[in-house]
């Protein structure tokens, strides 16, 4: 299978775009994050508590027909995923326009397959900066002995396959 980047200098992206924003961290918010295909060719990244339903609202108004591919559950960071992902799916194509990506007649499967890297590695990353800046900021407090910070990073994914 033939990938749009290969899965190091994805992950090098990937780095860059993730963050530790404490206001994000803290989010339950439970929803999914969606890749849609429209016959177009161009790809929709978006997130929402009923993906299906979202995909048929916005098939509704266009000339396209509009296909959910792959949805995947995650808590927390939600919005802020949905941006990220488009960020880095849109360095891979080149050419993005919002929620929209276009990517030039690859084979779905493979923007899917790839879709479903980034996210999961995207959530390892913020994880990852979260935990490190929690462990940073707390021995600033710990040197002037205030009680250090618990927060969890509890952004999860579950992925469909």
């Amino acid at each position: 299978m033939n990938t749009l980047l290969n899965k190091n200098d994805l992950l090098n992206i990937i780095k860059s775009q993730a963050t530790t924003d404490a206001n994000l961290k803290n989010k339950d918010r439970k929803a999914y994050v969606y890749l849609a295909k429209s016959s177009y060719g161009t790809y929709k990244i978006g997130f929402s508590i009923n993906p299906e339903q979202r995909v048929r609202a916005f098939n509704s108004g266009s000339y396209f027909d509009n296909i959910l591919l792959e949805k995947i559950e995650v808590t927390g960071l939600v919005e802020h995923l949905e941006g990220k992902t488009i960020n880095v799916m849109g360095i891979i194509s080149k050419n993005k326009n919002r929620e929209w990506v276009k990517i030039p007649s690859i084979d779905s499967k493979i923007v899917q397959a790839q879709f479903r890297f980034i996210v999961k590695n995207m959530v390892n990353q913020i994880r990852k900066n979260v935990r490190a800046k929690v462990k940073m900021e707390n021995k600033v407090l710990d040197k002037y002995n205030i009680k250090p910070k618990v927060i969890n990073a509890q952004t999860t994914v579950a992925l469909s396959r």
